[in-house]
């Protein structure tokens, strides 16, 4: 398999050695599976090959971005890893329509940076923009602070290029289509990205709240709110993990002059304690996550059911979703928080996924359209077998 591979792509672009094999064994989902060769494409035509040859003996191909993921979505046994990372180029820009085209592996923080030099950006901006990919928030519909206000990945793709199960390419606007679907029915090729000037004028406000039942009836208000762009909550524990004082936090941004921080400056120190949770979790300790989506009405038990486990709890709580961090020593909780979800008529993933390790959370609608397009672009069941679906 190799040897007919690197014909394709060359002796440095291909491997199968023990130590690559390992390397790639991983994401951030601390699951682990052992691929049978890591195949590194630089085009379609070179992918187009790849799939041709892979489907004779139908090895499954898994497409890989930075493989920060946190779902076991970029992994599988003895699978052909293919790592997009070569596919990483900014192909034009429309400054009069505002678009971009680019490929699938660019990072948001090297399209965001090329972007400021045209006074443009890309609003939706999860935190670790260094590693995030275009493709993989394609892949899993990735929303950012701001999507209260401005939307979800889906939102913001115009076209989109792919490959199917078979070595075919295509070219979409159908995009709602394919968003989400985590590489289980297409190869992400290229995107066509709305861009847009930076946002200014908005104004934030910080609320602090003893007890969670005056939180929630402020963020009743807060949801109906048309002004509102971001909506984020922060927990005890993650408040003052961040300097905050010990209370439960709104933090909140309005496109009008509602807030009461209109300095920039000032605004820029609020949400930079927001971004940095992730990184402060992290580093002590709490380096298990999950990211539950829960109905407003059930928000307080949720909440409460973290603040009992000593569970830091924050995120984007004008969706319903919330980040929980654990401690390795608390895995067994995690067993118990899904159980919880269910009882709470709460959904498992949020904003990271599904792939492996939430599989058995998919809703049936996104089963059923996962399903169908495997039927149009996968019938062979070539492309990320066994994530999301049981399919063939």
């Amino acid at each position: 398999m190799k040897n007919h591979l690197a014909k394709i792509v060359g002796e440095q672009r291909v491997s199968s050695s023990e130590e690559d094999l390992l390397a790639y064994s991983f994401d951030a989902s601390f699951l682990e599976k052992k691929p049978k060769v890591i195949v590194w494409p630089k085009d379609v035509e070179e992918i187009r090959k790849i799939i041709l040859f892979l489907s004779r003996s139908g090895t499954t191909i898994v497409p890989r971005g930075n493989g920060t993921g946190f779902v076991g979505g970029a992994i599988g046994e003895d699978a052909a890893i293919l790592d997009m990372s070569l596919m990483n180029k900014i192909k034009k820009l429309n400054v009069r329509e505002k678009y971009i085209d680019v490929e699938p592996s660019i990072t948001l923080k090297k399209l965001n940076d090329f972007l400021k030099t045209e006074h443009l950006f890309f609003p939706i901006t999860p935190e670790n923009q260094k590693t995030t990919t275009i493709g993989s928030m394609f892949a899993t519909n990735a929303m950012s602070i701001r999507s209260k206000g401005l939307g979800k990945m889906e939102d913001w793709v115009e076209e989109i290029e792919f490959m199917d199960g078979t070595g075919k390419f295509y070219k979409t606007k159908d995009v709602k289509k394919f968003v989400g679907t985590e590489g289980t029915v297409c190869i992400i090729t290229g995107l066509r990205l709305k861009v847009s000037q930076p946002i200014s004028g908005t104004t934030t406000s910080v609320f602090g709240f003893m007890e969670l039942h005056d939180l929630i009836h402020k963020l009743r208000e807060l949801k109906n709110d048309d002004s509102v762009m971001s909506l984020e909550f922060l927990d005890k524990m993650s408040s003052a993990f961040v300097g905050l004082k010990d209370h439960y936090h709104l933090l909140v941004e309005f496109q009008s002059n509602e807030g009461k921080l209109n300095n920039l400056d000032e605004i820029e120190k609020v949400w930079a304690k927001r971004t940095s949770v992730n990184k402060i979790l992290d580093i002590k300790g709490y380096v298990l996550r999950e990211d539950p989506k829960i109905p407003l009405d059930k928000l307080y038990d949720m909440i409460n059911w973290c603040e009992q486990k000593q569970v830091p709890c924050y995120g984007h709580i004008g969706f319903g979703i919330l980040n929980l961090r654990f401690l390795p020593k608390q895995r067994n909780l995690i067993e118990e928080t899904y159980s919880v979800v269910r009882k709470l008529n709460g959904f498992q993933a949020g904003i990271c996924g599904y792939g492996l390790k939430k599989k058995q959370f998919v809703p049936q609608a996104l089963k059923n359209r996962i399903i169908k397009l495997k039927e149009e672009f996968d019938y062979n069941n070539l492309l990320n077998r066994g994530k999301m679906v049981d399919y063939r």
